[in-house]
């Protein structure tokens, strides 16, 4: 191989002392050899004792590509008109660099039992580096106890040189068993996935190391990853069951290659279990009565990370949470000693403390907790509570919605004075306490456990006699819902523009949106923004977006599409929604089927006079120049409080009008209402007097 490089010369070194006027010159000849010219007086090259040779030595800057290895290269000389070649000379080039980062999802989990790259459901995923004291989060889901994954990881080369895979390379999974697998998992096949088609006939086989690592081996013909712009990279896959002790969090199994006596360590990978996990805790205090109490949070905190606080203080007291940080309590309770616990969803802005503030002065004891892996739409529940005077706080049974789950189970217990526990409640793990003050002080005790149950009661704790109170907290494990919870979605004509709007009411883990669109709400759909539309900075709180989209014609129908993509490379579609060019809250599609003009705001009109408008007709997928839709004698007026179920219509989607999906799974669905006022009512149950609250435009079926 040539190379093209920059030369240079130094005089020629006078090996002895006879030559010290000479003069050379450094050029490519015809061949673009590299010529070293004498251009001095002559140099004698003679046979002796003392004269017998000449150095000669030039400068030179190798180019970009210099190759792995190359034996081409030797010396010719023409002295005297005598010529003689040396011997060939063997030179190595830079060594591969071997390296996980490929500017992508590079790591991956798919809950599937096949060998198909990309297939499956995505439940981890993150970007590897070559830093192995670095750690990322690959958290998109958890991890289910004996369940079958296929783990994906691409191994790329961006040196300057050719990597080759032989047979007998491999790459290594660090900590698997006895890691985030459990301690028995158990393997299945493995494969390469030939991203640059070069390696088609390559066949690998996978086993257990000496050190329990998974170990990936090359059993066929050479693997080449080289470095160009078609031949970069490699993926590895293989097949594994996870054992039935898969934990709630591990973060210390990573990626290890050994080619072509390369090595080569990823960052670290943290992935989530079955359950959700605490990864960081802390604790402070107040030794004297104050109403104003700092609260340390615990370290590493992170946009939709799951915040607790534990706060007990020595006396009857309220306790007021900084709401406007979006600080909740979910307990309190006293017992000449207070408890109360509060939380929130973090986003990402949170300090390295809280002010809690009593209603009295007061001294404080607190442990806070972060904890991941959990139902982002579900508060932590929380028991009735127990109190007491005695040496064993005991928390009482609590039985969350939902049925049996891998909940994380706390038991916590505040009690009066700097009593300490001493003891844990049996089958829980990292108990911390807290005494914090003088004999007017106060103690706060924590312990965790994950069990799948539908209920749970812990065993008492163990303090000096005081007074107590104590409870049970369940942390929901995360469910399989989008990331993105969409409020509502239109497309409304702007002049000779269409103006699409979105709005979200809480976004985790997402990294942006992409906008299409289509003549038909089959498809096929072309994206219209040029790059990513960013996530909002509040997770926890949602956005609103738009999008004017310009190039299209007045008065055509469109339908959009919405994608959300989060940090794990999960694309979530939403819609296809219809162009509303008059803006009126009617799709034009709807319009058009039921024989209203699309360029006339009528959403509020009545053209059958039954007492819904054209858009609550729409709402209600009824026929708004029909008062009697169903034909069955009852006006659709008269039956507007009665049970509907709205068909979707071809190429059109509603979110109806404040009303969002919290969460669902196969026990129901929590919802939320959202309402900008209601009416209230008393009325008389019992004979106790309450007030009925009555949503305008809400329908409630029955």
């Amino acid at each position: 191989m040539l190379l093209k490089i920059w030369i240079a010369t130094i005089p020629p070194e006078d090996l002895d002392s006879d030559n010290t006027a000479a003069t050379c010159g450094a050029a490519w000849n015809a061949t673009n050899d590299v010529r070293i010219t004498n251009t001095g007086t002559e140099v004698k090259i003679a046979y002796s004792a003392i004269n017998n040779a000449e150095g000669f030595m030039y400068l030179i800057t190798t180019d970009s590509d210099v190759p792995a290895v190359d034996s081409t290269s030797y010396m010719d000389t023409s002295i005297d008109s005598v010529t003689e070649d040396s011997s060939k000379i063997t030179i190595n080039g830079p060594a591969p660099d071997l390296t996980w980062a490929t500017g992508s999802a590079d790591f991956r989990i798919y809950e599937s039992s096949n060998l198909t790259w990309g297939d499956g459901t995505l439940v981890c995923g993150g970007i590897l580096s070559d830093d192995n004291a670095s750690t990322i989060d690959c958290n998109a889901f958890t991890l289910d106890n004996s369940t079958q994954y296929r783990v994906q990881v691409v191994l790329k080369n961006t040196g300057t040189a050719d990597a080759t895979m032989a047979s007998g390379d491999y790459v290594d999974h660090v900590a698997v068993k006895g890691g985030w697998a459990g301690t028995s998992p158990t393997l299945g096949n493995c494969a390469f996935e030939d991203l640059d088609s070069d390696n088609t006939t390559a066949t690998c086989s996978a086993a257990w190391n000496a050190t329990n690592d998974v170990r990936l081996t090359n059993t066929g013909t050479e693997v080449k990853i080289a470095y160009s712009a078609t031949n970069k990279a490699e993926g590895f896959m293989y097949l594994i069951t996870t054992g039935s002790d898969v934990p709630a969090n591990d973060s210390t199994s990573y990626m290890d290659a050994s080619i072509d006596s390369d090595t080569e360590d990823s960052s670290k990978i943290s992935i989530d279990g079955p359950f959700p996990a605490v990864q960081d805790t802390n604790t402070s205090g107040e030794s004297s009565d104050v109403t104003s109490h700092t609260v340390n949070l615990p370290a590493n905190i992170s946009a939709g990370d799951l915040l607790i606080v534990f706060f007990s203080c020595d006396g009857n007291t309220t306790v007021t949470w900084p709401a406007a940080d979006g600080w909740a309590s979910i307990f309190h309770q006293t017992n000449l000693n207070t408890l109360d616990i509060g939380y929130k969803i973090a986003d990402g802005t949170e300090g390295a403390n809280i002010i809690v503030t009593t209603g009295a002065s007061e001294q404080s004891a607190h442990i806070s907790y972060r904890i991941t892996g959990h139902d982002y739409a579900q508060a932590p529940q929380v028991s009735t509570g127990a109190t007491g005077n005695s040496t064993d706080p005991d928390s009482d049974s609590l039985t969350p919605t939902g049925g049996a789950k891998d909940y994380l189970w706390i038991a916590v217990e505040g009690n009066d004075n700097t009593s300490a526990a001493s003891a844990y409640p049996s089958n829980y793990t990292n108990g911390q306490t807290n005494a914090v003050g003088d004999a007017g002080g106060a103690n706060i005790a924590v312990a965790k456990r994950e069990l799948n149950a539908s209920s749970e009661d812990p065993a008492p704790f163990t303090i000096t006699r005081e007074k107590w109170v104590a409870c049970t907290v369940a942390v929901q494990p995360r469910s399989a819902a989008t990331a993105v919870s969409l409020v509502s979605f239109t497309a409304q004509g702007q002049g000779r523009a269409v103006s699409v709007e979105w709005q979200t009411a809480r976004e985790f883990d997402n990294v942006g949106f992409h906008l299409y669109r289509s003549s038909s709400p089959a498809g096929p759909f072309e994206r219209i923004n040029d790059k990513l539309i960013s996530a909002t900075l509040v997770p926890s709180k949602g956005g609103h977006y738009s999008y004017l989209d310009t190039d299209v014609n007045v008065g055509s129908l469109y339908y959009y599409k919405l994608e959300d993509i989060d940090v794990y490379g999960k694309h979530t579609e939403h819609g296809p929604i219809c162009v509303d060019w008059d803006a009126d809250g009617l799709p034009d599609d709807w319009e058009i089927t039921h024989g209203l003009n699309p360029w006339v705001n009528d959403a509020d009109l009545d053209y059958d006079n039954d007492g819904l408008s054209n858009f609550e007709e729409y709402e209600r997928d009824l026929d708004p120049f029909n008062a009697d839709t169903d034909g069955d004698g009852i006006g659709d007026g008269e039956e507007d409080g009665r049970i509907y179920r709205q068909q979707d219509h071809p190429g059109s989607h509603s979110i109806s009008r404040g009303v969002e999906v919290l969460a669902s799974d196969d026990s129901g669905m929590t919802l939320a209402l959202t309402t900008s006022g209601f009416e209230a009512e008393v009325v008389t149950v019992g004979g106790q007097e309450f007030e009925q609250l009555k949503i305008a435009d809400y329908v409630h079926g029955y």
